[in-house]
């Protein structure tokens, strides 16, 4: 087995559990291989009748991306001309602010008083004084793990005129019910709503790349003029379909369960030690920072590669002491806890 093939790999939110043999056998059983000279479904109806059963939203009010990615691609080419201002939390996800450069437009970045909490009346008045196009807000946040209730982002977007983007990425680890997070009920009744869901995080199935775009209708018909056909292939179709219609609701619920559960233990285990400081997490990764005067960020990072284990480190300079690292199984939890005890070990051993 190569480095590779046994690597430990923690840095990009992926979930943990693959497809269970079963499942696979259905899939193999799903796919037309005799249908690959065909172009594939332009707009993805069949994909969006599944989602639309799985999430209880309407049809027409869903779009298919490959990908969250190509989602964000349309909302920029619908909502947005060259020179606009569009806001985000700062940290958050990077693509909002590469899909800013592509379109030109003018990206800021609000700070929140803390990394990990954002005041909306203050979040409010920025905007106002701002006046941006688009406002993007990840909830949970990426990567900090941060959660905004439900009340303060409806205060946030009824207060501005500004098309708001609720990336919903990691919604499902919040909790039990993480529904009662989910901003999906007021698209309707929030005419600048944006909502995106994807397939890659709780459902695990990021290989295939299907995202989702909810909003009103109005809003639809602008994301779906800008739409190129047949960005999905029709392997990922098929393979989405099958799995959104079969009984794998009850896999993904059990799989963020036990990501919900090892999570909110390896945060208590974490907490433990003063190198350390972690912070609360909503979704299926870990943030946390470390003692720059105890331990260095360089000799962190080496000792999990020695152990194969691959974390999220940020490179703008304000951000260097800070990791994010992925909940994993059980096993790579262990991992995960084995190379911090020993790292934070040597480094107190060497400073006697």
């Amino acid at each position: 087995m190569n480095a590779l093939e046994n690597m430990i790999k923690l840095d990009a939110n992926e979930l943990a559990y693959p497809l269970s043999e079963t499942q696979i056998e259905k899939l193999r059983a799903e796919l037309d291989l005799q249908k690959l000279n065909r172009y594939p479904d332009a707009d993805a109806i069949e994909l969006l009748e599944a989602y639309s059963a799985y999430i209880g939203i309407p049809q027409s009010q869903i779009i298919a991306g490959n990908g969250s990615d190509e989602v964000l691609d349309l909302i920029y080419k619908a909502f947005t001309t060259p020179k606009d201002i569009v806001l985000s939390v700062d940290p958050s996800f990077v693509m909002y602010e590469i899909m800013a450069s592509i379109y030109k437009c003018e990206f800021r970045r609000y700070q929140p008083e803390a990394y990990y909490g954002l005041t909306p009346d203050n979040f409010i008045e920025y905007v106002e004084i701002l006046k941006p196009k688009l406002i993007f807000i990840c909830n949970p946040n990426n990567p900090t793990g941060a959660l905004l209730n439900p009340e303060d982002l409806i205060k946030i977007i009824k207060s501005t005129d500004a098309y708001v983007v609720i990336d919903e990425a990691y919604g499902e680890f919040i909790c039990d019910r993480f529904m009662d997070y989910s901003l999906l009920n007021k698209i309707d009744e929030l005419p600048n709503l944006i909502v995106l869901k994807t397939l890659s995080k709780a459902c695990g199935l990021a290989g295939l790349r299907i995202g989702f775009g909810l909003s009103n209708a109005a809003n639809m018909a602008k994301l779906y003029s800008c739409k190129y056909p047949y960005t999905i292939s029709n392997l990922s179709q098929a393979l989405g379909i099958a799995l959104l219609k079969s009984d794998f609701k009850e896999t993904i619920n059990s799989n963020r369960l036990q990501i919900i559960e090892t999570r909110d233990r390896l945060i208590g285990e974490l907490k433990q030690y003063k190198a350390l400081e972690v912070f609360d997490s909503y979704a299926n990764f870990i943030w946390m920072k470390i003692d720059s005067e105890q331990i260095s960020k360089e000799y962190f990072l080496e000792a999990f590669a020695a152990k194969n284990i691959k974390i999220r480190y940020f490179k703008k300079d304000y951000l260097a002491d800070y990791f994010r690292i992925t909940v994993g199984t059980e096993y790579e939890a262990q991992q995960v806890m084995a190379c911090i005890d020993a790292v934070l070990g040597l480094e107190r051993a060497a400073g006697q």
